[in-house]
């Protein structure tokens, strides 16, 4: 439908003669239909009327013979009409291309609400863009060449307009999805490989599959991406059918198919050393070309980036886009207030979308300035009560023409509606109004923000430029003067002290891209902490004839920001942060914050002389600020990547079938009958071996056994939760039954390779897609079956269990009751050298006391076997196998200064929920390692330990 009126809506603009004959063609058969009608009632009239004999009706006589005249002269109208209809309609389809161009770009933006309730567009307001490209775009006689153009500028223009009322993050995300929806509308992308690129391979079979050249390096998803390819991915020889721009129609030929995969999975794992060498880990793997003659399609080159460099997928993508669109598509456009003015008018309101460290306020006010408007431009901040004030504000603007600036409209839930209405009256006395007044609102990402206000306004984001540089800068510039630079009684104490104070803010905020390699939880530091921060240090400077190092780290570590901090891990690291900046070498102008030795305090001089320092600084940051290893913005680019495909993924309808043709629900049935023969039988308490339940001479069991039993009912219910739900949506799927909301759910998970939440909710802790975490299932319940027949294993997966810190429990508890001491007094002690070298099926008994733990993968940092000690990670290595550590119970045991405690997490999200016991419950225990160097660094890496990987 919306194609149609697009398509009139063209046609009007490009060929009004077209458009009038169909006009008049419409009004012409519409007046001979009326006429028809008209006579037919006449004679049914006169027939009802007409007495005696109708052939001596004279006036009958001459009415029907006149009727059959004008009928037959009506037909030949309609004739003449219908081949007239068909030759103008054949005219309007000409323009076809341009009207499924714009519907496509519209469903596009349609779908951006489901990103951020901000994103909101109306049909009005497109087609009033959809129209300005009909008539700004430029003239040619040539059909073919204008048509092109229309496209073309139509493509360009609506990116540019939409692209700056979105967030930086999104950008990529609306360039990727107008590429990928363009190219997918003529048979540039085939089902199959944007199947795979979207949800992966789904559960395979693993039979016949090469082996996975480098575990640690490949998941298990990626390897089984690769290989999947193989099977999955079949290409025309003759062309790509990645058309030329503003050929909206593929060709519909098929032509004889190859697959460009074919032998990959074997190449790569018979020969990786080379593949790692010449195309995996090289600089850039997006434009190297592939090896040992392997070549594929530009979008089948990103399946590959997803298996081998996902930290590269972000960066593909854009080079996909420009290669397919145009360089212009993979920038992010940059938008002025110049711009913004020309969309607006007195009923159409400019709506800034904030972001944390960004006021429009300055931006708006320098561009009333040119306009000379400033001393016409009241600013309100709403809030409560000033509702009121801001409408009366709004009143005055409509009769004086000023303009009217309503900030933060976020923080006046309750008044959204009023201002709902307010724009709505605008619009409506748009001719009384005065022509120069303007309406400004600024406000943050709400849900309850006016959607009707959001559609039809000109929106804008204004997001604060990213880097230490420009952190410290802004800091600077908002907090720092003059008078506050040289006031100080000791000015080479304050001047160094302060510089230091601006960069550890910015390195905790900044440090916030990596996700939990920088902190566990995502805090809101903001530059209220740094203000009251630079006014306690410049008191304590002051105060004290010596620097009071210990006071000044703990007000500034453990309070002004440590208030906000929640995660005991988090807090170690702020402190760790906070040492390097403020210690007693800083004072000397040779300390650098880094061992780049590009970040320091300055020599004393003057305010400018710093500014013109910061200018000189990196406008990227190294990892190296943050004291972080090379592979944390490898693990960066890949969190970056992964949100953007999670995003493209929410977006999509439900696949419409395989790319061998299946429907979804056959595809659907396939994996449920799947899991069904999968499912493991449930642990039974009868079938426990010998020496599983053994009660000891105090009456009760063993504490593990305790723990074991508590596993087996978590793990039972998982099992009979999946057997419910697995067979209710087979008879959902054959129609036995509703299709309930959790089912539907299910269903929909099952064609994204995604774990369903009715098994989320009963499940452990994982991150894992669905074959994974099936696999993952299995290898549990296979351990605790063992440990139920067979009895205690001699050491035990961490990993297995869903709740690991209850087996930490069971275990400090099974030593208190053998040597009677309160278990409050026991901590763990750790051994991570004695067994490091012994693999877990070599052991033929368990310690004396204690546990041996095997299974933990570390993160950010390697195991050394050579030194047995924590050392830096490989490159592009991002996680390492930790071997086996003697977890032994110890009587007021202390963890070594010199060790690294390194935290272990359930998965490597690492934050959770905070538990009664003011520990997230993501956390296990903490993991004595040895290190040669300072723990220290190895906090500010990020370092831990995870039970469980990522996909």
């Amino acid at each position: 439908g919306l194609e149609d009126q697009l398509l009139a809506m063209t046609v009007v603009r490009e060929r009004p003669d077209i458009e009038q004959r169909k006009v008049s063609l419409l009004l012409q058969m519409a007046a001979d239909s009326k006429q028809l009608a008209d006579l037919e009632s006449t004679i049914l009239r006169m027939l009802s009327e007409s007495t005696g004999n109708i052939l001596d009706d004279a006036l009958l006589i001459s009415t029907l013979a006149e009727s059959k005249k004008t009928s037959t002269a009506i037909m030949g109208r309609v004739a003449e009409a219908e081949q007239t209809e068909k030759e103008i309609n054949e005219a309007r389809e000409e323009y076809r291309s341009v009207a499924t161009r714009g519907s496509l770009l519209y469903f596009v933006i349609a779908d951006l609400p489901d990103i951020d309730p901000m994103y909101q567009y109306s049909l009005d307001y497109y087609q009033e863009l959809f129209d300005k490209c009909l008539v700004a775009s430029e003239k040619d006689k040539n059909l073919a060449k204008r048509l092109k153009i229309i496209i073309a500028y139509t493509t360009l223009f609506m990116y540019n307009n939409i692209c700056r009322g979105l967030f930086e993050r999104d950008k990529v995300l609306y360039s990727a999805l107008l590429c990928f929806s363009i190219l997918r509308q003529r048979d540039g992308i085939l089902g199959s490989s944007w199947n795979l690129f979207l949800r992966g391979s789904g559960p395979i079979d693993r039979s016949g599959q090469p082996k996975n050249p480098n575990p640690e390096r490949i998941s298990e998803f990626q390897w089984d991406l690769v290989t999947a390819t193989e099977t999955m991915v079949k290409v025309q020889k003759a062309g790509s059918g990645e058309g030329e721009e503003g050929d909206e129609e593929g060709d519909e030929e098929e032509g004889e198919t190859y697959c460009p995969f074919e032998g990959m999975g074997s190449s790569v794992a018979e020969k990786y050393a080379e593949w790692s060498e010449l195309w995996i880990d090289s600089e850039d793997p997006v434009v190297e070309p592939l090896p040992l003659g392997f070549d594929v399609p530009a979008f089948e080159r990103l399946l590959l980036l997803k298996a081998f460099r996902e930290d590269k997928l972000l960066e593909g993508m854009r080079h996909y886009v420009s290669q397919q669109l145009g360089e212009e598509f993979a920038k992010s456009p940059a938008a002025t207030m110049e711009q913004i003015y020309a969309d607006l008018n007195n009923c159409t309101p400019c709506i800034f979308i904030l972001s944390k460290g960004a006021d429009p306020t300055s931006i708006l006010l320098r561009f009333a300035k040119t306009m000379n408007y400033q001393d016409r431009l009241p600013i309100v901040s709403l809030g409560q009560g000033q509702g009121p004030y801001a409408e009366e504000l709004v009143k005055k603007g409509c009769g004086n023409g000023d303009w009217v600036f309503l900030q933060n409209c976020m923080l006046a839930k309750s008044w959204m509606g009023r201002l709902e209405q307010i724009v709505f009256e605008l619009a409506a006395a748009k001719e009384e109004n005065h022509p120069d007044f303007r309406l400004f609102l600024s406000s943050s990402p709400a849900p309850y923000f006016p959607v009707s206000v959001l559609q039809n306004g000109v929106k804008m984001t204004n997001e604060p430029p990213a880097g230490v540089r420009a952190n410290v800068s802004r800091s600077f510039g908002n907090l720092v003067n003059e008078e506050t630079w040289e006031g100080c009684t000791k000015p080479a104490e304050w001047k160094k002290l302060l510089v230091a104070l601006t960069f550890f803010h910015a390195n905790i905020q900044e440090r916030r891209k990596f996700g939990p390699l920088g902190w566990n939880v995502t805090y809101a530091f903001d530059e209220s902490d740094l203000e009251f921060s630079m006014s306690i240090l410049r008191r304590m400077v002051e105060a004290q004839d010596e620097v009071p190092w210990d006071a000044l780290n703990y007000i500034t570590g453990q309070i002004n920001y440590g208030g906000r901090v929640t995660d005991d891990n988090d807090k170690t690291c702020i402190m760790a942060i906070l040492r390097k900046y403020f210690t007693p070498p800083v004072l000397e102008d040779s300390y650098r914050f880094s061992a780049s030795g590009k970040y320091y305090a300055p020599p004393q001089g003057g305010l400018g002389e710093f500014h013109a320092y910061l200018e000189t600084l990196p406008v990227v940051d190294d990892p190296e600020i943050f004291g972080m290893h090379q592979n944390a913005n490898t693990t960066f680019n890949t969190t970056t990547s992964l949100i953007l495909m999670a995003k493209i993924l929410s977006l999509q309808p439900r696949a419409s079938g395989g790319g061998d043709g299946k429907s979804p629900d056959e595809i659907v049935m396939e994996l449920v009958e799947t899991f069904q023969s999968q499912v493991p039988a449930k642990l039974e308490m009868d079938n426990a071996g010998p020496t599983t339940f053994v009660l000891q001479p105090n009456g009760l069991f063993n504490s593990l056994a305790i723990v074991l039993t508590q596993e087996m009912i978590k793990f039972n219910r998982l099992i009979n939760s999946m057997n419910s739900s697995l067979r209710n949506v087979k008879l959902a799927i054959q129609g036995f039954i509703v299709m309930s909301p959790d089912l539907d759910n299910m269903y929909t998970a099952f064609t994204n390779n995604q774990m369903p939440d009715l098994w989320a909710s009963v499940s452990f802790a994982s991150l894992k897609t669905l074959g994974s975490w099936v696999k993952d299932l299995l290898y549990r319940v296979d351990f605790f079956r063992a440990w139920l027949l067979k009895g205690q294993p001699h050491s035990f997966a961490l990993p297995v269990f869903f709740f690991p810190q209850g087996f930490m429990t069971g275990t400090l508890q099974t030593y208190a009751r053998k040597y009677e001491v309160a278990i409050d007094e026991l901590k763990f002690k750790f051994d991570a050298k004695s067994v490091s070298h012994v693999e877990p099926a070599e052991l033929t008994e368990g310690p004396e006391d204690g546990i041996f733990v095997y299974g933990l993968f570390l993160e950010g940092a390697r195991w050394d076997s050579e030194r047995q000690a924590l050392a830096e990670s490989k490159p592009k290595e991002m996680y390492c196998a930790l071997p086996m550590v003697h977890f032994t119970p110890a009587v007021g045991h202390k963890p070594s200064p010199a060790d690294y405690c390194c935290p272990v997490y359930k998965t490597a999200e690492r934050k959770g929920v905070l538990s009664t016991t003011g520990m997230s419950t993501n956390f296990v225990v903490a993991v004595e390692l040895p290190t040669e160097i300072d723990p220290d660094v190895w906090v500010m890496y990020g370092v831990a330990a995870l039970c469980n990987l990522t996909d």
